[in-house]
Formats: structure tokens, sequence, C-alpha cells
């Protein structure tokens, strides 16, 4: 894939991400949050971070050095990687996510123009260790972090959409 399409599929990730977080995201988390970001702006910037298959820090370079993917998101500054991590573990965070893969499978039909009667999503929780859940239980300690992850498939045009968060 050449460098413009890369940019122009990120860009049109970007303009997707931030409609969606603006539907389903209040502006602030908290009245008394210090309100430096929108939350639909850390939630594009979760998205980007799926889409480049990178870590929270690597998520921030890659803002760095993009401009118009900072431009597009609204960003004035630059969010610190634990900001995006803090986000990412809020409680109700995964289910807007599941919110917005059901809007984004509704518009991959629409963009289709033949209608998907049918549609599979699952999420699950993976642990972020290499040790088994089983294990770590008979050793007598407790999974604390899971990653969770959601996948939507239609069953019509057949475009899967996925999302980790953790």
């Amino acid at each position: 894939m050449s460098t413009d399409a890369q940019r122009d599929r990120i860009l049109k990730v970007v303009a997707i991400a931030t409609g969606l977080g603006r539907k389903y995201l209040l502006a602030n988390g908290s009245v008394k949050s210090r309100k430096d970001f929108i939350q639909s702006q850390l939630m594009a910037c979760l998205i980007l971070r799926t889409c480049w298959k990178t870590t929270y820090r690597g998520a921030v370079e890659y803002l760095a050095v993009s401009v118009e993917v900072r431009e597009a998101i609204g960003l004035q500054r630059l969010p610190d990687y634990s900001t995006l991590e803090k986000f990412a573990d809020r409680k109700g965070v995964a289910g807007v996510m599941h919110a917005m893969f059901n809007t984004l499978a509704r518009l991959a039909d629409d963009a289709d123009g033949s209608f998907c009667k049918e549609a599979a999503m699952d999420a699950t929780g993976l642990p972020t260790t290499c040790a088994s859940v089983r294990f770590e239980s008979r050793r007598g300690k407790r999974q604390k972090r899971f990653v969770n992850v959601g996948v939507v498939v239609l069953l019509g045009p057949l475009v899967p959409a996925s999302m980790a968060l953790g």
C-alpha cells in the first residue's frame, strides 16, 4: 500500500472514530477533569493505536510526527501515554467500543448497499501474562488484568472489525 493510500486510510479512520466518539461519549469524563482532551479525541487515539498495532507510547510518537492526524483529531497538544492507558482502563470504555462496533457494522452495510441480515459479534478477556489463568490460580495468585478483545463479522459483505483494549 502506498504512503498516500495509508495516510488517506488513517484519516478516514480518524474521521469515523471522532464522529462515533462524539456520538457515544460525553465531552469530558468528569466535572472536575482538567479538560485538556475530550473523550472522543482519546477514543480516536486508542483506535489509531490499534490500527498502528503499537503501544501507548508508540501511538503518542506516531501522533508527534503526524501533523495531519493531530489536526484531524483536533489535538492542540499531545496526550501522555499514561492518559491513553488510564482512559482505556476506564469501566465504560469497553461498552462504548461495542456500541461503536454496532454503528460501524451498520455504516459498512449502508456503504455496501446490500442488506446484511446476520452478523456475528463476540468479546472476551485474554490474560496479559504468558501463564494460563489455571496455572496462576493453582499457585494461589489471581489474574488481575485482562485485555478486552471484541470482534464483529458481517455475514453479508463479510467486513471484519476488531479492537483490543489494554
